[in-house]
C-alpha cells in the first residue's frame, strides 16, 4: 500500500506529466472557439492589456510631478492632477471589471468540468465501481467538488496575467533599454533566471505535499461524513470512544502532512520574498551606471529627477512583472496539485467505463431515464391487456443464467459454481444460505455491477426500472420532493396524470399518511 502511495505522489509534480494532464482538461475549459469561456477569456485579455496601458501612464505621473514642481508650473500641476485622478478612476474600474469577469469565468469553468465529470461518473454503474471496487483513487466525491472548485477558481484568476506577461515584459525591456542602456534589461533578465531556477527547485516538493494534503483532507472529511450517516448504528454499539480514536488518527495524518507542507513552503516563501525585495533596489543600481558615467550631465535637476523617476518605474515594473511570475509559482503549485487529482479521477473513470463497455457488449441498450409519460403508457397498456385478454398467457422471461460462476471482485474464492436459472414473470424464487455465502452477490452479478468468472446471463428484456427493479439491502432516499421519492428511480419529466397515478399507487400500498402528505403537497425533509 505504501509503495502504491509513493508511486502515486512521485508522479504528482510540476513537470511534463502536469502539462499532459492539464491539456486533457482544455477541451472542457474551452469547448469551442465561440463558446462562452473563450469569449470571457478574450475579454479578460483585453482588460489586462488596457490595464497595462493605464498602469504605465500612472507610473509616469511621479516623473511628471517632479517636472512641473521643479519648474514651479502651477497650471501644469493642476492639469497633471486631473489626469492622474482620471487614470486612477479608470484603473479602479478595470480592476473591478476584471474581478467580475474572472469570477464569472470560474463559474462557467466549474460548471463545464463538473458536468463532464458527472457524465463519466454516472455512466452505467461507474460511480459504484470507483467508490467500491476500484481503490486506486481516493475520495472521488472530494475530487469532483472541492478539487474542481479550487482548480477553476485559481485558474480563472491567473490565466490572463500568465498570457499577458510575456508581452508586457517585452515592452518594458524595450523601455528599460532606452533609459538605462543594455545594463538594465540584461541585469533584470539574469535576475529573473536565477530566481526562476531557485523557485523551480523549491516548487516540486511543495506540489507533492499539496497533493497528499488534499488526500488527507478528504479522508478526514469522509470519516466525519461516515459518522453522520451512521450515527444511530454507532450509538447502538456505544462506539464513541473507538470512533474518536479513528477520527483523531485521520486528524493526526492530516496535521502531520500539513506540517511537512509548511516546512517545504518555508523555503519557497523565503525565496519569493527575497527576490521581491531585491527587485525594489535594482532600478537604482541600473540607472546609477549611466549617471556616474556622465551620460545625463547636460540635464537640469528637475529633468534629471523626472528621468530617474521614470526609469525607476520602468525597471521596478519590469522586475515586478518577473516577480509576479515568480509569485505565481506558489499559486501554480495549487493548480498542479488539483489538476493531478482531477485528471487522475478522469483517467480512472475512463478505464472503468471501457471495462464496462466491454462487459456490456452483449447486453441491451444502456439504462435510460424513464419518465411519467412512458410509465402511464405501460400502465394503460397493462390495464388494456388485462381487459382484452382474460385468457392466461405464457409468462414473460426476464433473463436466463447458464453455467454461472462468480466470485467477489479481486477474490479467488468462488461463491457459486455452475448456476443455471431462468427468471420468469409470476415465478417466485427464494435464494437461501448462510450469511456471506453469496446471495446478495448473485444479484450484483445479475445487475451487472459485479463481473462473472464464467458463464452467461442472457437478458431477454430491457434493464429498466419499469421492467425489472433491483432493491438494495440498505434503503436509499435521494434528495428532492415526496413525489420524487415515491417514483424513484424513475425520472419525472412529464407530470400529466401523475397526481391520480401516484394516489392510486399509494392507496394500493395502504400508506394513507404519505397519501395525505402528497394530497396537501407537504414538503418533507428526508
Amino acid at each position: 500500500m505504501e509503495k502504491q502511495h509513493s508511486n502515486s505522489t512521485q508522479s504528482n509534480r510540476f513537470d511534463r506529466e502536469f502539462f499532459k494532464r492539464f491539456f486533457r482538461l482544455l477541451p472542457w475549459l474551452f469547448p469551442s472557439w465561440i463558446s462562452k469561456p473563450v469569449l470571457l477569456f478574450i475579454l479578460l485579455l483585453c482588460l489586462g492589456l488596457l490595464e497595462q496601458y493605464v498602469i504605465y501612464n500612472i507610473g509616469m505621473v511621479p516623473s511628471k510631478y517632479y517636472k512641473v514642481l521643479g519648474d514651479k508650473d502651477q497650471n501644469g500641476f493642476w492639469k497633471q492632477t486631473a489626469i492622474a485622478v482620471s487614470l486612477i478612476v479608470a484603473e479602479a474600474f478595470i480592476k473591478a471589471t476584471t474581478t467580475f469577469v474572472s469570477s464569472f469565468l470560474y463559474l462557467v469553468w466549474r460548471d463545464n468540468v463538473t458536468r463532464n465529470l458527472h457524465t463519466k461518473y454516472f455512466k452505467e454503474v461507474v460511480y459504484y465501481s470507483v467508490n467500491v471496487l476500484d481503490k486506486t483513487t481516493d475520495n472521488p466525491d472530494q475530487r469532483i467538488t472541492q478539487d474542481v472548485d479550487k482548480l477553476c477558481n485559481t485558474l480563472s484568476q491567473i490565466c490572463a496575467p500568465l498570457v499577458i506577461s510575456p508581452f508586457t515584459i517585452g515592452y518594458y525591456i524595450y523601455k528599460a533599454q532606452e533609459g538605462s542602456g543594455i545594463i538594465g534589461p540584461v541585469g533584470v533578465l539574469i535576475f529573473f533566471i536565477i530566481a526562476t531556477v531557485v523557485n523551480k527547485l523549491l516548487m516540486s516538493p511543495v506540489v507533492k505535499y499539496v497533493f497528499i494534503r488534499e488526500k488527507m483532507e478528504g479522508n478526514f472529511r469522509f470519516k466525519h461524513m461516515q459518522i453522520r450517516s451512521n450515527s444511530e448504528s454507532a450509538a447502538f454499539y456505544r462506539s464513541g470512544s473507538v470512533e474518536k480514536d479513528k477520527c483523531n488518527k485521520h486528524l493526526f495524518n492530516l496535521i502531520n502532512t500539513q506540517h511537512k507542507l509548511i516546512r517545504k513552503e518555508y523555503a519557497l516563501h523565503f525565496a519569493v520574498n527575497l527576490f521581491d525585495y531585491l527587485g525594489s533596489i535594482f532600478s537604482y543600481i541600473a540607472i546609477s551606471f549611466p549617471i556616474f558615467l556622465g551620460a545625463y550631465d547636460s540635464l537640469s535637476s528637475p529633468d534629471l529627477s523626472a528621468l530617474i523617476s521614470a526609469n525607476a518605474f520602468v525597471i521596478i515594473y519590469l522586475i515586478n512583472c518577473f516577480t509576479k511570475l515568480i509569485d505565481l509559482s506558489v499559486t501554480v503549485t495549487q493548480i498542479a496539485g488539483t489538476t493531478h487529482r482531477v485528471v487522475e479521477l478522469l483517467q480512472v473513470l475512463e478505464k472503468l467505463k471501457n471495462c464496462q463497455d466491454t462487459k456490456l457488449a452483449s447486453r441491451p441498450k444502456e439504462i435510460r431515464g424513464f419518465g411519467w409519460s412512458e410509465m402511464e403508457t405501460l400502465m394503460g397498456k397493462d390495464e388494456q391487456d388485462k381487459e382484452e385478454n382474460e385468457a392466461p398467457q405464457s409468462p414473460v422471461a426476464a433473463f436466463e443464467i447458464s453455467d454461472l460462476t462468480y466470485t467477489a471482485p479481486k477474490s479467488s474464492q468462488k461463491l457459486c459454481t455452475g448456476l443455471n436459472l431462468k427468471f420468469e414473470q409470476g415465478l417466485n424464487i427464494l435464494v437461501t444460505g448462510d450469511s456471506g455465502c453469496g446471495k446478495s452477490s448473485l444479484l450484483r452479478v445479475i445487475n451487472g455491477i459485479w463481473p462473472e468468472v464464467r458463464g452467461t446471463i442472457d437478458y431477454l428484456v430491457d434493464l429498466k426500472p419499469s421492467v425489472i427493479l433491483f432493491l438494495p439491502q440498505k434503503p436509499y432516499f435521494t434528495d428532492g420532493s415526496l413525489r420524487q421519492q415515491v417514483i424513484y428511480p424513475l425520472k419525472e419529466f412529464d407530470r400529466r396524470g401523475s397526481f391520480s397515478m401516484m394516489s392510486c399507487l399509494l392507496e394500493k400500498c395502504r400508506d394513507f399518511h404519505l397519501l395525505g402528505c402528497f394530497i396537501i403537497n407537504r414538503n418533507l425533509q428526508y
